[in-house]
């Protein structure tokens, strides 16, 4: 069983079972590839992002120091194989500083290897050379469709309603009237 948020505490004192045998407690969970724990807070999921990308990243290292390959074509490998861990489900976990900072220098890193420059050249060249914008941007851009997506739900929907008021209920007097 999963808790999170106000009533984790309370959920710990009952016991849950299922068909009669109890069903222990976790304290993080993984849904769909993004990990969750019950303080909501989202380090152990861009922890897992971080390493997974960084793995995938290394195993790529030699490939984007092959000279014979033209630079666009290593960033293309890397663009599709890297960043993709490093954007997946960013509608729904927010980095904080450190966390953005470390997969950002992950991108440059591969860009700078990618492109033959020096190891100290500033992440905004290296971004323009790369022409890709920062994952922070494209996080953002993602979050915008997402919400954008959201408001074009119909109002019955719960995921519209939940993220719409806030999670609780419009009173009768703000919610459309209906024509008799």
């Amino acid at each position: 069983v999963f808790v999170f948020g106000a009533f984790c505490r309370l959920a710990f004192r009952r016991r849950w079972t299922y068909r009669g045998t109890p069903v222990p407690f976790v304290h993080k969970y993984k849904y769909l590839g993004i990990w969750m724990t019950e303080d909501l807070k989202w380090d152990t999921h861009l922890e897992y992002v971080l390493k997974k990308a960084g793995n995938r990243s290394r195993s790529l290292t030699q490939l984007l120091t092959q000279k014979r390959l033209p630079p666009n074509i290593k960033l293309l490998v890397w663009l599709g194989q890297v960043r993709p861990l490093l954007e997946y489900g960013a509608e729904v976990w927010q980095a904080d500083k450190k966390f953005t900072r470390r997969m950002e220098s992950l991108q440059t890193q591969a860009g700078v290897i990618a492109l033959g420059l020096n190891r100290h050249a500033k992440r905004n060249a290296v971004r323009v050379l790369m022409r890709c914008p920062s994952l922070q941007a494209r996080w953002d851009i993602k979050r915008l469709k997402y919400a954008a997506k959201l408001l074009s739900m119909r109002e019955e929907r719960m995921l519209r309603r939940l993220t719409s008021t806030g999670g609780q209920q419009r009173p009768r007097s703000l919610s459309k009237t209906r024509r008799h």
